[in-house]
């Protein structure tokens, strides 16, 4: 999903690195979040979750991505989680995904993370022909949200 997304472009005031790890899941983040965390950024979004929708139920996906997101927050770096995009390649993995957004966007509250909500990406026309990752031309609605983000922090 965040593949196509240029760091550079989103923010005027702040460097923005935009790190991808293809096919990671929840767990795999716990590690590839160490290197990052020494850099000390201001910082970090988190935009996981859909590679572990097929083998969690909703509230233990929302769940793992709340610990990390906990983690790193007592790291002393603001943190935000980045809701998943609803998919149309398989109607169970969708339906989970947005039971996964509700359970993240109340608890991102409760546990002083921000949260990005991506509902005005509409996912017949915003997904390529998988059906799971966006297309290049909306690509801009999901840049345009981050900035949102910024903008408003």
């Amino acid at each position: 999903m965040v593949k196509h997304l240029q760091g550079r472009k989103m923010a005027t005031h702040h460097k923005v690195k935009v790190w991808t790890f293809p096919g990671s899941t929840n767990n795999d983040m716990k590690e590839y979040i160490k290197p990052i965390l020494n850099r000390k950024p201001e910082e970090i979004i988190l935009h996981i979750g859909t590679n572990s929708l097929s083998s969690l139920d909703p509230a233990s996906c929302a769940n793992e991505i709340i610990q990390l997101g906990k983690t790193i927050k007592e790291a002393q770096v603001q943190t935000t989680i980045s809701g998943i995009i609803t998919r149309t390649d398989n109607p169970v993995l969708d339906r989970k995904a947005k039971e996964v957004n509700i359970l993240l966007n109340d608890q991102c509250t409760g546990n002083g993370l921000s949260f990005v909500d991506h509902n005005n990406i509409i996912v017949n026309d915003h997904l390529n022909r998988s059906g799971l990752h966006l297309n290049k031309q909306v690509t801009r609605q999901f840049v345009i949200n981050f900035i949102n983000h910024f903008r408003s922090s």
